[in-house]
């Protein structure tokens, strides 16, 4: 058995609080933000398609590997609906997750400063298929066969940004979910947590824009998740940056805006830890169709 699989098969089993990867990561949050805090729906001001596919820890057999989509848009003045859905999947695990989001926005004052609020509501489909784990011990009945579950899924946020700034605090998964494979073993278990995500765009000249970035995630039991990034926009085409996970990766991202509608995007993650493994990719597509009135309104960097 390989040592990943060794792993995720305690992950499994286990009847303690699991500390593991329990939702999944993404490097590049700042480009994925309605994933992360259900407020920002529709804040752009136009419809928004977005794609991101990530593939983790290169090379270990098992590894999370992520798919997501998302479109959103505004309706009316202050109103933003948006439709999500997230595939993961960590070895013999396979999570799909589908939401609806909803955000209501609050004019603060002339100079732009709006507050959004948000609320996500969805369903969790969880699968595990033991049999494609390689167990030893081919007498144990817990390791075999299938385990299917279905769960409610509920998030809020609030998302306080002008057109040069941002700051929100959600809570993407408000119900502690608790996981069976029959009616007393507990398999897996998902907690209730937090994300402060924050940002903030320099204008360096005509030409080039400084945004530095975090992501900060807290899971009760668990220590915090810091992501901090900072993105170079040239041209108001080209995206050059850094980011840094605390204890965990350091990642280069990039993005080129290919036409008015469209950009893409790549990060690459270098683990700072002992896991052998020849990194990890992120890859996303956007996409932006204008207001027929007023074409792509408010332009930020964000």
């Amino acid at each position: 058995m390989r040592n990943f699989k060794i792993i995720i098969l305690f992950v499994f089993v286990s009847n303690m609080n699991i500390v593991a990867q329990q939702e999944a990561q993404y490097t590049q949050y700042m480009y994925n933000t309605m994933i992360v805090n259900p407020a920002y729906t529709g804040t752009n001001g136009h419809t928004r398609i977005n794609a991101i596919y990530r593939n983790q820890w290169v090379g270990l057999e098992g590894a999370p590997e992520t798919q997501t989509f998302s479109i959103s848009s505004p309706l009316g003045k202050n109103t933003g609906l948006g439709l999500s859905g997230i595939n993961d999947i960590i070895g013999p695990s396979r999570e799909t997750t589908l939401f609806g989001n909803f955000a209501y926005k609050l004019i603060l004052n002339r100079k732009n400063l709006t507050l959004s609020l948000g609320l996500k509501l969805g369903i969790g489909f969880l699968n595990i298929d033991y049999d494609e784990l390689n167990i030893y011990n081919t007498n144990d009945s817990f390791f075999q066969g299938k385990t299917k579950q279905t769960s409610p899924k509920i998030g809020i946020g609030t998302y306080l940004y002008s057109d040069k700034w941002y700051i929100g605090l959600s809570a993407p998964s408000m119900i502690n979910q608790k996981y069976f494979s029959d009616n007393t073993r507990r398999i897996e278990t998902s907690k209730f947590y937090l994300h402060l995500i924050g940002g903030y765009v320099f204008d360096i000249n005509e030409k080039i824009k400084l945004k530095p970035t975090t992501l900060i995630k807290y899971i009760k039991g668990t220590p915090l998740s810091i992501d901090v990034s900072v993105n170079t926009m040239i041209g108001k085409t080209f995206v050059l940056g850094l980011s840094y996970r605390l204890n965990n990766s350091i990642s280069l991202l990039s993005s080129i805006k290919i036409t008015n509608s469209m950009t893409m995007g790549y990060a690459y993650d270098l683990t700072s830890t002992s896991l052998n493994n020849s990194g990890s990719h992120e890859i996303f597509v956007r996409y932006d169709i204008p207001n027929i009135l007023k074409g792509f309104v408010s332009p930020r960097f964000f």
